[in-house]
């Protein structure tokens, strides 16, 4: 079999251009077989790279205790190997892999594109006397084996930030120079909780109907319900990222004493700007269409009320009474269109906002502490587990890098209740997989890293901690420079 060096890219993202070369087999060549062989064989055929031995079962093993693997392709590929091992020529057809295996040819396809998608499987065909040709997927050897380097999110080339009299210096100039930007403004209570009680897509049961979901922050719970507008659609777990780029916009305002009332006139190229990171060449891409997607997101925000139906003391005692029970409320209370692009033109220009007084209060505390700083990188995030996750790392793990172990149970009553917990281990088992480190032996997400673990009483888990070399978490951030003059005052 030769190889040629081959080299895929560790991203999907266009702007990010971060890649990585592995030797991978240049094309998958079937085995000899006679044509009586191939015309009994029903489907496409499965088979072991030569080199393949007992011991690969083994390596998928490790993978699979380290977070690298999905549960379901585990079980995928531990079957395929009993099977092809038990056969003398060391192959399966698709008809006998369903019989045993349990499972349909969708299913079956879908577990090899994540083989194939990480240089684990290669794909080939044979043409068998008289019939079409046909499909061969060949498990590579262990030797064979070089998954790529899963490297941390991107971020963007930015220097820490000087500071006068202990607070951050000029960052933003009027319009948002992203350039210069060092990090995102989210509201800790609409933010980093109400993410726990959103739908992840615009479909679903979720989406058009009133209902109730409890939450878990720390040692506390609230009890809240989510009320659509009737013939609307709730918001998104993916429209938090829009309800980011306002706050940040407003809240800037609010700080440089321009603005503090409501409504706010909100430019929507000042939007795009920050949702975009300032890059012009996406913005190109997304075009006019991208501002309707903004739109639709704050109307989405607009016709979905809110009401605490209960909560602990402890969790009102953090806002400082700010927040009523069994009151209904939006975040955003008004919106209205107040230009478009040409007299004719659908596409938004500009928009005023009216922000509920409460959400608007807090925002303008003089303390700052209803605020919490997000990556940029945030914005960009399309994933909605992975901006789940990293939301509520903001929130519950913040800047504190010892690791801390987190049960399943745990995570799953305060990242995402209303998903079974069956579909929430696997969401989070394949997120580690997606973002996991060969060198650190852990994952690494936007500042944050987690590894599975099983504690002493069985009940597996995470460790998760915030990363010392973060900008926004790390050892050098603003809220690292403010902690060592708080020490200095102290002393």
């Amino acid at each position: 079999m030769t190889t040629e060096p081959h080299q895929f890219s560790v991203f999907t993202d266009d702007d990010v251009i971060a890649t990585t070369t592995a030797v991978v087999p240049a094309k998958a060549q079937p085995p000899e077989l006679d044509q009586q062989t191939l015309a009994s064989l029903k489907g496409a055929i499965f088979l072991l790279d030569p080199q393949v031995t007992d011991e690969l079962a083994l390596i998928y093993q490790s993978w699979l205790s380290a977070g690298r693997v999905p549960s379901t392709t585990e079980e995928f590929v531990q079957n395929l190997l009993s099977l092809c091992l038990a056969n003398p020529l060391r192959l399966i057809d698709m008809e006998n892999l369903q019989n045993a295996y349990g499972k349909t040819r969708p299913t079956i396809l879908r577990r090899c594109k994540y083989l194939l998608d990480n240089k684990l499987m290669i794909k080939g065909y044979v043409t068998p006397t008289g019939k079409r040709r046909v499909t061969t997927y060949t498990l590579l050897s262990a030797d064979k084996i070089q998954h790529p380097k899963k490297l941390q999110a991107p971020c963007i080339d930015v220097s820490l930030p000087t500071f006068e009299n202990g607070s951050y210096a000029d960052l933003y100039q009027p319009h948002l120079d992203v350039s210069k930007q060092y990090s995102v403004k989210g509201e800790l209570f609409a933010i980093f909780t109400l993410a726990a009680a959103l739908p992840s897509g615009k479909s679903g049961k979720n989406t058009e109907t009133c209902y109730e979901v409890p939450i878990r922050v720390g040692h506390d719970y609230i009890y809240l319900e989510v009320r659509p507008t009737q013939g609307t659609r709730t918001a998104t777990v993916l429209d938090i990222r829009i309800l980011i780029a306002v706050t940040t916009i407003i809240s800037k305002r609010i700080e440089k004493g321009s603005e503090s009332t409501n409504p706010f006139i909100l430019d929507f190229d000042e939007i795009v700007d920050l949702m975009t990171l300032g890059n012009q060449e996406r913005k190109n891409k997304l075009g006019g269409s991208y501002k309707l997607y903004i739109l639709n997101a704050i109307e989405r925000w607009e016709a979905t009320g809110f009401k605490i139906v209960r909560a602990t003391k402890g969790f009102l005692d953090k806002f400082n009474g700010r927040i009523e029970l069994k009151e209904i409320f939006r975040l955003i209370t008004k919106l209205k269109v107040v230009s478009y692009f040409g007299k004719q033109s659908k596409t938004p220009g500009k928009i005023a906002i009216y922000l509920d007084d409460d959400f608007l209060n807090r925002m303008r505390d003089p303390s700052m502490r209803f605020l919490i700083s997000a990556h940029t990188e945030t914005l960009l995030e399309k994933n909605p587990f992975a901006l789940r996750f990293n939301l509520w790392c903001r929130r519950a793990v913040q800047h504190n890098h010892t690791p801390r172990h987190w049960t399943l149970k745990w995570l799953h009553a305060e990242i995402e209740p209303l998903r079974k917990f069956k579909y929430f281990n696997d969401d989070l088992r394949n997120f580690v997989a997606n973002y996991f480190d060969d060198e650190k032996q852990f994952a690494c997400y936007q500042g944050y890293n987690l590894k599975k673990c099983d504690n002493n009483s069985g009940d597996s888990g995470y460790l998760i901690w915030a990363d010392k070399d973060d900008r926004l978490v790390g050892n050098h951030s603003h809220y690292a420079y403010m902690k060592s003059l708080d020490v200095e005052k102290k002393a």
